[in-house]
C-alpha cells in the first residue's frame, strides 16, 4: 500500500491549523485520483493536537499524523502524543517528555519546534532552528551554528572556526547568544536575499576561480572535474560553500501555498534567483576564461541536462527537450533548461568580455578584495 500525505495550511481568527489528508493507493504504483481512497482527514491545533469533531478516518491501521510522526495512543487512550527518533512529546501542550539532546542555552530543553510549529519542521525531534552561516570572502563555509539566526556573515581572510567561537563568547555548536555574528559582516539571510557585493564576495569568487583557470598547469580536465556534478564548482551541491548551504536550506522550505522558497543572490549588475543560477553563471564564466569554445559548453550543458532527466526517470522532459531542440542550429538552448541556459551563456559572454578587456592569458592573475 502506498500512502500520500498532503498538508494544507489555513489561517482562521489568527489561529493556525494544519490539515493532513492521507490517501492510500492500493491498486497502482502511480498516483491516480479516481483509484485512491481518503483514509484520514484530521484537522490539527498548532502543535499537532487533533481538533475534536473535525477529523475522520477509515480502518487502515495507518499510525502517523502531524509532522509525519507516529501517533502514540497508549498513554491517554487518545492521539495525544507523537513519537520520533529523539522525542516523545505531548501535542496538547507542545512539550517533550525527555530532555532535548541538542543543548540550547536560550531555550527550555522540553520545548518543541522552538515554539514555532508553523514555520519550523522537526521530523526527527532533534532540532528545528535555523542556522547562522559564517563564510570567508569567497563564500567558503567556515562554521554553521543552529542558533535560530538564519543570517549569513562574512569574515576576514584567515578567520577560523575557533576564532568565531571565541567571539561568540565561547559557545559550542548549538549555543546561542546576542553575539551570533561572531564578529562577521552581515550580508543577508538564508531564505531571503544575500548581497554578494557588500563585501566583495561576488568579485572575489570569480577572481579566485579565474586565477585557477589561468594558472599554467590548469588543464581542460581540471576544469571539467571542477564543474561536473559533485565537483568543487558544482556550487549548488557543494555544501562547503554558501551556495550549497542555501540550496540545501531551500529544499526544505515552502511558502503557504506549497511553492518553494529560494535564497536569492544579489550583485550590483545581476541577480541570481537561486544558488543554481549562480552555479550555471560561474560554470560559463570559468569555461570562457579557460578558453573552452562556447559551442562546446552549450552542447555539453544540454547533454548533461538530458542525462540528468533520463537518470531521474523524467523521460517526458527529456523527450520534450530533445524534440524542441532537434534542429539545434535553429534552437538556441541545445537541450538545456532555458533558465540554466540563460545564466550559463551570460557567464560565458561576461568571461569572454573580461578576458579581452583585461588582456588576460595563461599565467595572468586578478587581484581580490579582502575583507578588513
Amino acid at each position: 500500500m502506498k500512502v500520500y500525505t498532503f498538508k494544507i495550511y489555513t489561517l482562521h481568527f489568527l489561529v493556525a491549523f494544519w490539515k493532513a489528508i492521507l490517501i492510500s493507493d492500493e491498486s497502482t504504483e502511480d498516483f491516480v485520483a479516481d483509484e485512491n481512497v481518503v483514509i484520514q482527514l484530521p484537522d490539527y491545533h498548532p502543535f499537532g493536537m487533533g481538533m475534536p469533531g473535525r477529523s475522520c478516518s477509515a480502518e487502515s491501521g495507518y499510525r502517523y499524523g502531524f509532522n509525519s510522526q507516529e501517533i502514540e495512543t497508549e498513554i491517554t487512550g487518545s492521539a495525544s502524543h507523537n513519537c520520533a527518533e529523539f522525542w516523545m512529546y505531548d501535542t496538547r501542550i507542545g512539550r517533550r517528555w525527555n530532555l532535548d539532546p541538542v543543548v540550547k542555552f536560550y531555550e527550555s530543553p522540553f520545548a518543541t519546534f522552538s515554539g514555532n510549529p508553523i514555520k519550523l519542521n522537526d521530523p526527527s525531534g532533534d532540532n528545528a532552528t535555523d542556522p547562522s552561516t559564517h563564510v570567508d570572502d569567497e563564500g567558503n563555509v567556515i562554521a554553521k551554528y543552529d542558533d535560530g539566526d538564519d543570517g549569513v556573515y562574512v569574515h576576514k581572510d584567515g578567520t577560523t572556526r575557533e576564532m568565531i567561537d571565541q567571539r561568540r563568547e565561547g559557545c559550542d555548536e548549538m549555543c546561542s547568544n546576542p553575539n551570533t555574528d561572531g564578529g562577521g559582516t552581515y550580508i543577508g539571510k538564508l531564505g531571503g536575499d544575500i548581497h554578494m557585493d557588500w563585501v566583495g564576495m561576488y568579485s572575489n569568487k570569480l577572481a579566485n576561480s579565474t586565477n585557477q583557470t589561468l594558472s599554467k598547469d590548469f588543464t581542460f580536465g581540471d576544469w571539467y572535474e571542477n564543474v561536473k556534478k559533485g565537483g568543487d564548482w558544482d556550487l549548488k551541491d557543494n555544501t562547503e560553500t554558501i551556495w550549497g548551504v542555501a540550496w540545501s536550506y531551500d529544499k526544505e522550505r515552502k511558502d503557504d501555498n506549497g511553492n518553494p522558497i529560494f535564497t536569492r543572490f544579489i550583485s550590483q549588475n545581476i541577480s541570481f534567483f537561486n544558488a543554481a543560477d549562480f552555479g550555471n553563471y560561474h560554470a560559463g564564466f570559468t569555461g570562457s576564461m579557460f578558453g573552452v569554445p562556447v559551442v562546446f559548453q552549450k552542447i555539453g550543458a544540454g547533454l548533461v541536462e538530458e542525462l540528468k532527466d533520463i537518470t531521474n526517470g523524467d523521460f517526458e522532459d527529456a523527450w520534450r527537450q530533445y524534440t524542441e531542440n532537434l534542429w539545434f542550429w535553429e534552437r538556441s538552448s541545445l537541450f538545456d533548461n532555458p533558465r540554466d541556459y540563460w545564466y550559463n551563456t551570460k557567464g560565458m559572454a561576461d568571461g569572454i568580455f573580461m578576458k579581452k578587456e583585461l588582456n588576460l592569458g595563461p599565467g595572468s592573475q586578478i587581484d581580490v578584495v579582502k575583507v578588513k
